[in-house]
C-alpha cells in the first residue's frame, strides 16, 4: 500500500514539473509539423550533405583514351593500321587555383623496314614512342596572398549551413508568432460570441414579457418589432463571429500541418497562457542570416581577385623511341636498346583577365549585394526600435483600459447584488435582474479580452528586448 502510494505521488510530481500548456502544446505541435518548417529542415539537410562531401568541390579527372588510324596510301597495307595510339590521363583542380596534370601515352607508326623495297606485309613494321607529360596552372593572386588562409570554397558551404539553421529557427518562430496570434485571437472571439448569445438569450426573454405586457394592452407592439430588430442584429454579429473564428481554426490546423487528423486542438483554448519565458523574436536569426551573407560576399570578393588574377602555367613533357628496330626483335629486346630521348619545357602566363571588363562588372554587382546587406541590417534595427515604441504605448493604453474596465466590472457586481436584494423585496422585476447578470457577464468577457491582448502584446515586447 505505501509502495502505491509513493508510485502515485511520484507521477503526480511528474506531471506537474513537466506539464505544459495547450498553447505550449501546439507550439511544441507546428515547430515540428507546419511544412514550412519541413521545408527548411530539407533546404538544411541538403545542405548538411553538400558539406559532408565538400571536398568534392575538387574531385579528380582520370580517362582512358586509345585510337587507331587507317590509310591507303600504300594498297597492300591499307587493313593495317597506320597508327596505334593509348594513353592516360589524369588532372586534379585544388584550392587556390591550382591544378595538376599528367598524360601518359604510347604510340605506333606505321613504316618500312626498307623504304627501297615493295610495301608489303612482310617489310611492315611500327615505329615505338612513349611519352609522358606534367603540367602544373596556378593563379597569381590565390587566396592565401590576399591574407585570408581559409579556402572560401569551403568556408561558404560551412556558412550556408550556418544559414540554413537560422533560417530554420526563424521559420519556427514566425510560425509560433502567427500561432499565437490565431490563439489569442480565438479566445477573444470564442468570448464575443457567447456575448451574442447571452444578448440573443435575453433578448428572446425581453420579447416574452413584451409579449405579455402587449397582451394586456400596456405597450404598442412597436417595443417588440424593434427587440425583434436588436436580437437580428445580435444574430448576424454572432455568425460573423463564428464565421471568422472557423477562418481562424482552419488556419490554424494549416500551421499545424494537421488539417485531417480530426483532433480539436481548440478544446483547451482558455487554460492558462504561458509565462513569458518562450522567445519567438526572429530579429538575431535575420541579423545572423545577413552577418553571414556579408562573409559569403567577402567570400566571393576573395574568389573573384583569385579566378580574375594572371594564370601561370609550367608543363614538362618527355618521350623516347628505340634506336633500333629490327625484323626478328622482340618487344623487349626492342626497349632493351638505346633510346632516343626528347624532352621540352614550357611556360605561358595567360593575361586575359587584364583586358576583361567582367572582373569590374562582378564587383560592382557584389557591391550592390553588400550594401543591400547593410540596408537591411539597418532596417531591422530601425524596425526593433519602431515596435517596441509601439507596444510600449499599447501595453500603457491596454492596463487604462484593463483598470477602467476592471472598476465597470466590480461596479456591475455590485449592482447586480443590489438588484438581488431589491427584487428579493419586490422592488424591481426578474427582468432587472437579469439585464443586470447579463451586462455584468458581458462586462467580465471584455476584461478578459483587454487581459489577453495585454498578454499577447507584453509577449511580443519580451521577444524584442
Amino acid at each position: 500500500m505505501k509502495k502505491n502510494y509513493l508510485i502515485v505521488c511520484m507521477l503526480l510530481m511528474l506531471s506537474i514539473t513537466s506539464g505544459q500548456s495547450s498553447l505550449e502544446d501546439v507550439w511544441s505541435t507546428a515547430r515540428t509539423n507546419c511544412k514550412d518548417v519541413v521545408s527548411a529542415q530539407k533546404t538544411l539537410d541538403d545542405l548538411l550533405v553538400q558539406y559532408t562531401y565538400r571536398w568534392s568541390s575538387y574531385k579528380p579527372s582520370l580517362s582512358v583514351s586509345s585510337a587507331l588510324s587507317y590509310t591507303d596510301s600504300w594498297e597492300n597495307l591499307k587493313d593495317h593500321p597506320s597508327a596505334m595510339n593509348a594513353g592516360v590521363s589524369y588532372s586534379h583542380n585544388l584550392p587556390g587555383s591550382l591544378s595538376f596534370g599528367t598524360d601518359i601515352s604510347y604510340g605506333l607508326s606505321r613504316s618500312l623496314f626498307d623504304p627501297f623495297l615493295e610495301a608489303d606485309s612482310a617489310n611492315l613494321t611500327y615505329n615505338h614512342t612513349a611519352s609522358a607529360s606534367v603540367n602544373v596552372s596556378q593563379s597569381l593572386l590565390p587566396f592565401w596572398r590576399q591574407g585570408y588562409y581559409k579556402d572560401p570554397v569551403l568556408v561558404e558551404k560551412s556558412l550556408l549551413v550556418c544559414q540554413a539553421q537560422e533560417k530554420k529557427e526563424a521559420v519556427q518562430k514566425n510560425i509560433i508568432q502567427a500561432v499565437t496570434s490565431i490563439w489569442i485571437r480565438m479566445r477573444m472571439l470564442s468570448r464575443s460570441s457567447k456575448a451574442n448569445e447571452l444578448l440573443i438569450d435575453y433578448t428572446d426573454n425581453k420579447i416574452l414579457d413584451l409579449n405579455i405586457l402587449a397582451e394586456k394592452g400596456q405597450i404598442d407592439k412597436e417595443k417588440i418589432w424593434e427587440e425583434e430588430s436588436t436580437k437580428q442584429s445580435y444574430v448576424k454579429e454572432k455568425i460573423s463571429i463564428d464565421n471568422e473564428y472557423n477562418e481562424q481554426y482552419r488556419q490554424l490546423l494549416l500551421l499545424l500541418g494537421d488539417s485531417k487528423s480530426g483532433k480539436n486542438y481548440a478544446e483547451d483554448l482558455f487554460s492558462d497562457l504561458p509565462l513569458y519565458t518562450e522567445k519567438s523574436g526572429t530579429e538575431e536569426h535575420e541579423i545572423r542570416v545577413l552577418e553571414m551573407e556579408k562573409e559569403i560576399v567577402f567570400n566571393k570578393k576573395i574568389l573573384l581577385n583569385q579566378y580574375n588574377a594572371p594564370f601561370i602555367k609550367i608543363g614538362t613533357g618527355v618521350s623516347c623511341t628505340p634506336e633500333e628496330n629490327e625484323k626478328d626483335m622482340t618487344f623487349e629486346e626492342m626497349w632493351k636498346q638505346d633510346k632516343n630521348w626528347n624532352w621540352n619545357i614550357s611556360v605561358s602566363i595567360d593575361l586575359s583577365s587584364l583586358i576583361s571588363r567582367e572582373k569590374v562588372k562582378e564587383e560592382k554587382l557584389l557591391q550592390i549585394a553588400l550594401d543591400d546587406i547593410n540596408n537591411n541590417l539597418k532596417n531591422i534595427s530601425d524596425e526593433n526600435d519602431a515596435q517596441k515604441n509601439y507596444y510600449s504605448y499599447y501595453i500603457t493604453s491596454l492596463k487604462k483600459s484593463q483598470q477602467l474596465a476592471k472598476k465597470i466590472l466590480d461596479n456591475y457586481s455590485q449592482k447586480k447584488e443590489d438588484y438581488k436584494m431589491l427584487y428579493n423585496n419586490g422592488g424591481c422585476t426578474l427582468l432587472d435582474v437579469q439585464t443586470c447578470e447579463v451586462r455584468f457577464i458581458i462586462n467580465k468577457l471584455q476584461y478578459e479580452n483587454i487581459t489577453d491582448e495585454q498578454w499577447y502584446y507584453t509577449w511580443l515586447l519580451n521577444n524584442i528586448e
